[in-house]
């Protein structure tokens, strides 16, 4: 038998060049797919990392630039409005809060100084400045190596790639207290009303999605409850509130809050990634406490104390707050 004759150069060369053609076809269609890929797909995603807790709705435009409005699902016993007049916010036939002043946004690609993701929203009714968000893949190694590393003295070890570096500019923004009903019990049977005042500053937060290690955050947040009121009480408003977040290096204040008898003592302090301060402004409801998120879980201890001459009136929300002893409530979550 006869070897089969090799191919002609140009029978070669046209079979070469059709199939290129359809690699940048197919490659052409799968970039033109994701550079127009419709704003809705970004709810989607909303959706599913916020497990159906928080949606865009009335989309328009693109990922990459688009806009929405954002939708709280709630879940509350009540319809939910706004109380100040800047919040535009409207009852939904599903129990949630929506702010009805649009936000967008803008999404690009940056490859210098180092590969990232930068993100910009703006919202006329509750940013008071663009909120910047930087997505960048983290080349070092995660506190857990880093730790391991210097007990066995490998210091020579190379970084390695430890997940996603997601960093916030400086921000300030002002939210409804409705929205707090989202996070479940107690908030949701307290049904909040008022205005959340955040403020944040250096923060930055480092996932570890292969591994499954904890974030690490680090940076400050302030979360100020301005003249919080709520359904269980006649009284408004009840008070001012300050809620402090504090992330990186928490081993000494953890140990603070022990020894004053106010934080969760059988938190691990080596596991803790957040540490929260709650305090009083000004208020007839006075309320303290310190906590500690560790373990994907948050462990909180603090109390809720009525002003002298509010006793009565503060009654029932003590008894809804926790455990009453006088005109004194135990808060303790975890």
């Amino acid at each position: 038998m006869k070897a089969p004759k090799p191919p002609a150069p140009k029978t070669y060369l046209s079979a070469r060049l059709k199939k290129l053609a359809r690699y940048g076809a197919t490659l052409g269609l799968l970039l033109g797919l994701a550079y127009f890929a419709p704003a809705s797909w970004l709810g989607l995603c909303l959706e599913r990392l916020s497990e159906n807790k928080l949606s865009l709705t009335q989309t328009s435009g693109t990922v990459w630039d688009g806009s929405g409005q954002l939708l709280l699902r709630a879940h509350a016993r009540k319809s939910m409005l706004a109380t100040e007049p800047t919040f535009e916010a409207q009852s939904l036939a599903e129990p949630g809060l929506l702010i009805g002043s649009a936000f967008t946004w803008h999404i690009s690609l940056s490859a210098l100084p180092a590969p990232a993701i930068k993100v910009s929203v703006e919202n006329a009714c509750c940013l008071t400045a663009p909120l910047k968000l930087t997505l960048s893949p983290n080349f070092t190694l995660s506190p857990d190596r880093e730790v391991s590393t210097r007990a066995t003295g490998a210091a020579q070890a190379p970084p390695s790639w430890g997940g996603w570096v997601v960093a916030l500019s400086d921000s300030q923004s002002n939210w409804p207290a409705q929205w707090l009903s989202g996070l479940g019990a107690p908030w949701n049977t307290v049904a909040p009303k008022g205005a959340l005042l955040v403020q944040t500053e250096q923060v930055k937060l480092t996932l570890h999605p292969l591994s499954g290690e904890a974030p690490d955050l680090q940076g400050v947040a302030q979360i100020t409850l301005k003249d919080l009121s709520s359904q269980l009480s006649t009284l408004e408003p009840l008070g001012t509130y300050v809620i402090r977040l504090t992330g990186g290096g928490l081993s000494a204040e953890v140990g603070a809050g022990a020894e004053a008898g106010v934080a969760g003592g059988d938190s691990n302090p080596g596991s803790v990634t957040l540490h929260l301060s709650l305090l009083t402004a000004e208020g007839r409801l006075e309320l303290k406490g310190e906590g500690d998120w560790a373990n994907q879980r948050l462990h909180f201890t603090g109390t809720a104390k009525a002003a002298e001459g509010f006793e009565a009136a503060l009654a029932n929300l003590l008894s809804v707050l926790g455990t009453r002893h006088d005109n004194t409530a135990t808060l303790k979550i975890g």
